[in-house]
């Protein structure tokens, strides 16, 4: 990770059949929409985006359910994975791409992982999500918004030892920052005495409910978690604000009730904030402490979402005097490859032999200038016309006709 900071695009409920969402039904089958998952990825990462957070499944109005213990779910999900997070279809822009957050399990739509029957069907959902992305840009958060109980015997029982079985370490913890509750402060020692203090530090602390410079969480866990340049990592979202100012990402509920996101303007000055309080931006040098995530709340209003990307970006223009890795790097839009790389297209020729007549390159065919072979021409005996065409048999027929007029001289 070369950026300073974290800059999140959180569509949480993309990998759904939602009416938002980049999956699809067919014939009763749930498909990947490519086309709406690359485009939308695309708009993000020009907009500065680095990281994408998602649920491992939709949670909201889902045309079809799709988790992972459905046929085809690790498959598609991995293929998903691989359509985001590619910084360009041909693998030629200079950006860094993106790294997807999964959420293991959610806090705000379930709750059957707390309870100790259902622990070894977490544990193969744990082992599933591993061993199918641990190979891809993914990093495993514990989850979204556990702010719960019994998430403490969850995350030390089940989470902690799968994470530990397959050598790798969560991405940030599950419960988020409350006034009402400390569980996010209980869960935290967990992690410390799995893997120590540093680990304990670089695993991030959510804070939801951000909204501008004067909301309450944001002041909270600046004052809390900031001064003497404190070795943690904190991550400020939009997630939970229903009353900022935007004017395009927005939604009226059945009743009447408008729920908006926070305008750039506002988004701006939360980012500020935080930034005036910051005395580094890296733990050891290499990982980064903060990030801000923007979760659009509009159906479908990408353009819109971006807008909310592109203010966290400004903002870390002004602060380091450049634009992130990723902005305005990319293709805006899916163009459908005629082939895939590696990809050729063969002839046969006459002699049985195979070559390759075109080869794939950058998502087009290109001709490699291979031809087969010349087929020598078959000329049959008494084909006269065919011995005078050929130099080998009109000297052969001169020379019989002058034997014969010797003879007949």
């Amino acid at each position: 990770m070369t950026e300073k900071i974290w800059i999140a695009y959180s569509p949480l409920s993309d990998f759904s059949t939602s009416p938002w969402g980049v999956l699809k039904v067919a014939d009763g089958k749930v498909v990947l929409d490519h086309d709406k998952a690359f485009n939308r990825s695309r708009l993000m990462l020009n907009a500065g985006a680095n990281i994408f957070r998602i649920l491992r499944r939709g949670i909201w109005e889902t045309m079809q359910a799709f988790d992972f213990e459905d046929e085809g779910y690790f498959p598609m999900l991995r293929e998903y994975v691989l359509c985001v997070t590619d910084p360009d279809q041909y693998g030629t822009s200079a950006g860094v791409g993106a790294v997807v957050w999964i959420d293991i399990f959610d806090g705000c739509s379930e709750t059957w992982m707390y309870d100790p029957a259902n622990w070894e069907r977490a544990r193969m959902l744990m082992r599933g999500l591993i061993a199918n992305l641990r190979d891809l840009p993914v990093v495993f958060g514990i989850g979204n918004e556990m702010n719960h109980p019994d998430s403490i015997p969850l995350i030390r029982d089940v989470m902690i030892p799968e994470f530990q079985a397959a050598g790798l370490k969560p991405f940030s913890l599950g419960a988020s920052y409350s006034t009402a509750d400390d569980w996010l402060e209980k869960q935290k020692p967990l992690i410390g005495l799995a893997w120590g203090d540093d680990q304990e530090n670089r695993t991030y602390r959510c804070v939801h409910g951000v909204r501008d410079a004067s909301s309450q969480t944001l002041i909270d866990t600046v004052g809390y978690w900031m001064p003497s340049n404190n070795p943690i990592s904190i991550f400020w979202s939009v997630d939970g604000v229903w009353d900022g100012d935007s004017p395009c990402d927005r939604e009226t509920t059945p009743t009447g009730i408008v729920h908006a996101r926070p305008s750039p303007g506002q988004i701006k000055g939360a980012m500020r904030y935080w930034m005036g309080h910051a005395q580094s931006f890296a733990i050891a040098g290499t990982h980064p402490k903060f990030g801000f995530e923007y979760l659009p709340k509009a159906r479908n209003a990408d353009k819109c979402a971006a807008m909310g990307v592109r203010a966290i970006a400004d903002v870390y223009s002004e602060r380091f005097g450049e634009y992130p890795a990723n902005f305005g790097k990319y293709p805006d839009d899916w163009i459908p490859p005629e082939c895939q790389l590696g990809e050729v297209k063969k002839e046969t020729c006459w002699d049985g032999s195979e070559i390759i007549t075109h080869t794939c390159s950058g998502g087009k065919w290109v001709p490699t200038g291979n031809a087969c072979p010349v087929k020598p021409p078959i000329i049959p005996p008494f084909d006269f016309g065919g011995w005078l065409s050929n130099r080998k048999w009109y000297f052969v027929a001169l020379l019989i006709l002058i034997v014969l007029l010797i003879i007949i001289l």
